[in-house]
């Protein structure tokens, strides 16, 4: 009767440490499945709030602004507005054709300007063997319109450029040739000296789809506002949003606007 007795005795106690083992291990998972829980609702929190100081400081005149705070609930967000000259000036994608993009040259201290364009062997902005008028029927081909102001008197300087294996389509455009861009990621290039009265410049692609890349023999003013909001939970979790707001420019239709400070006559 002993013996059976201690038998039951080791038998219950396994039972019982086989069970303490399981409730453990689930109450360790469960609670790690709660902390999991809880850094990703802190995580999405603080990327929201992050979002959300991205949007304050839009909301604000960016040149009287070089950091802000929001408070939010648990969330403490602050953000960093900063402009900066630049080598080269690269708009993200392709520029439409027809579209146009703005280059702030105000305070631009060098003297001539490097423009390349059209992605060699692109399907779509390099169509092989293709040099004819009409859409999508060549490489682009570039107009450069410059806004130019002297200190008394506004004036506007045009010029403009087929594609570098595009000549013969000169004698149907009166454009200049391009030539082989310096880049040689890229089909066509020009090379046009700056002077100081030139203000802005504007790039419009003709005829194609065009990625266009800009520098100078100095670095070109900013041409847009780097934003950057961090926001930081209770918890200890920090995320960071980063986002690059171009130079407020005019619509493609400005190009063809008559303007004067008397009165037009037909």
């Amino acid at each position: 009767m002993s013996k059976n007795a201690g038998q039951i005795a080791v038998f219950v106690l396994l039972l019982t440490l086989l069970g303490l083992t399981v409730g453990l291990s689930v109450t360790s998972r469960t609670l790690q499945d709660l902390k999991q829980t809880a850094v990703s609702d802190q995580s999405s929190r603080a990327f929201t709030a992050a979002e959300a100081g991205i949007e304050d400081a839009l909301s604000k005149d960016l040149n009287s602004i070089a950091s802000g705070t929001l408070s939010l609930p648990n969330t403490n967000v602050t953000y960093t507005v900063s402009r900066s000259p630049v080598a080269a000036y690269t708009p993200d994608g392709a520029v439409a054709k027809d579209d146009v993009i703005e280059i702030d040259l105000r305070t631009y201290t060098g003297n001539s300007l490097t423009i390349n364009w059209t992605k060699k062997n692109d399907p779509r902005e390099d169509p092989q063997n293709l040099c004819n008028e009409g859409s999508f029927q060549a490489p682009a081909a570039l107009m450069l319109t410059f806004y130019t102001f002297d200190g008394s008197n506004y004036g506007v300087k045009k010029l403009a450029y087929n594609a570098s294996r595009c000549g013969s389509l000169g004698a149907l455009n009166n454009f200049d040739t391009a030539n082989s861009a310096a880049n040689t990621a890229y089909l066509s290039g020009a090379n046009v000296a700056y002077t100081g009265d030139i203000k802005v410049m504007r790039i419009r692609p003709i005829y194609n789809d065009a990625s266009i890349t800009v520098s100078g023999n100095a670095n070109l003013p900013a041409q847009g506002y780097t934003i950057k909001s961090t926001a930081q939970t209770t918890g200890q979790v920090s995320r960071a949003v980063e986002v690059t707001r171009t130079n407020v420019a005019l619509p493609p239709f400005f190009d063809y606007v008559l303007y004067t400070g008397g009165n037009l006559s037909q």
